[in-house]
């Protein structure tokens, strides 16, 4: 059949039809596109705190975004006030923003494990990418990621633009929360791996005295 003939053929059904496929095509080519390439990375640190004041943790394992993992260890408590207090601080590099946030930590005062899985807002990276050309990343903008993880199983997650210039207005808020707080589930596990640093804050006075020291 030629070309004509195949063309003479067509009734109005099948031109619809054939209109609906491509369009098919088309929406599943930018669906896939979309879904397979490399996310945008951002470059930017983690500050993670323990909290409140009397409440030290140690932060066993943070996961984001399903794809890189960052042990925190022994942090201090600090206040749990708004907004968040820094803490110790990890470079990460280029990195996605997360979209998910995995995390397990050990109360010291409470002798409890707590783990914590969450799904933080889509319009995460949005927001963080306005900042981006809101505040440059510079020797003046530092952006940073706060995790903050608390001896009574509750934790927070904000952003921050840290300013160092002397432009820098201190009134300004450079922080906004992405979690303000959500609470985590007791997990098992086995508090006499901590008992050396357990007994050390207690000598320290950061937990009360009357804390087990499990063996």
């Amino acid at each position: 059949m030629s070309l004509a003939e195949w063309r003479g053929r067509l009734g109005p059904g099948h031109v619809v039809l054939l209109l609906m496929l491509a369009v098919g095509l088309v929406w599943l080519g930018w669906w896939g596109w979309g879904k397979y390439q490399e996310p945008r990375t951002y470059p930017y640190s983690i500050a993670i705190s323990g909290g409140p004041d009397g409440w030290p943790v140690w932060v066993e394992d943070q996961i984001f975004w399903g794809a890189f993992s960052i042990s925190g260890g022994s942090v201090s408590d600090r206040s749990w006030d708004e907004p968040p207090d820094g803490g110790k601080t990890a470079v990460l590099g280029d990195v996605p923003i997360p979209d998910r946030l995995t995390a397990r930590w050990f109360s010291f005062r409470e002798q409890t494990f707590y783990e914590l899985d969450i799904e933080l807002p889509e319009d995460l990276e949005e927001r963080v990418l306005q900042w981006y050309r809101d505040y440059p990343r510079s020797q003046h903008y530092q952006h940073m990621l706060l995790a903050g993880y608390s001896g009574d199983g509750r934790a927070r997650l904000w952003w921050e633009v840290w300013c160092g210039g002397p432009f820098c207005d201190e009134d300004e808020p450079l922080y906004f929360p992405i979690v303000r707080e959500a609470q985590a589930e007791e997990a098992d596990g086995d508090p006499g791996r901590y008992t050396k640093r357990t007994a050390e804050l207690r000598e320290e006075g950061a937990i009360p005295a009357d804390v087990e020291v499990l063996e």
